[in-house]
């Protein structure tokens, strides 16, 4: 069953089930970092990148592959992605089940 798309506006701290939405990347935030994981032994690249859809902006955790389509100007469309609270702002991340995917209007 296809997610519904929200739009940014709409993304609430207190939404607790998955978030689809097509979004424009405005910017990525500092530089991609690269963290090594314990528990997965190996080294994963990461990057908060700023979404926006007209109705306003959210951050996004991209990771490793994801990381590559997140250049200014590129068109996504997240699919399934959890919304948390992280240092007072509202960002999305994609889970085990969540998805990045360019958009093809």
């Amino acid at each position: 069953m296809e997610t519904a798309l929200l739009s940014i506006a709409d993304i609430l701290p207190s939404i607790t089930t998955a978030v689809s939405l097509r979004g424009e990347v405005l910017s990525v935030v500092g530089a991609v970092a690269e963290a090594h994981s314990e528990a997965a032994g190996a080294t994963r690249r990461v990057a908060v990148v700023t979404l926006g859809d007209g109705t306003g902006t959210v951050q996004f955790a991209a990771r490793d592959s994801q990381v590559e389509l997140c250049a200014a100007g590129a068109k996504l469309r997240l699919t399934n992605c959890r919304v948390v609270l992280r240092l007072g702002r509202v960002t999305l991340e994609t889970g085990l089940w969540g998805s990045v995917a360019e958009h093809v209007p």
